[in-house]
């Protein structure tokens, strides 16, 4: 999080392992799909970490739409 240098270009299909702090750009938005369809949408400029229990934003707005599963 140092400086822009070193921050990786994420690709699609690109495994976000636990830890991961992920950013989106100043004028576009990120997304993050999960295996059980859940998406996770960081808006611009947003910042947030993942976790092996949630997220932890740092700045800006995400949005999460959850797919619910039967029981």
């Amino acid at each position: 999080m140092a400086n822009d240098s070193a921050w990786e270009k994420a690709s699609n299909n690109q495994a976000v392992p636990y830890g991961t702090v992920v950013r989106a750009g100043r004028t576009f938005e990120g997304a993050i799909t999960y295996s059980d369809g859940t998406t996770l949408t960081l808006k611009p400029a947003a910042m947030l970490q993942v976790l092996s229990d949630g997220l932890r934003l740092y700045r800006g707005q995400a949005w999460i739409k959850v797919v619910k599963r039967g029981r």
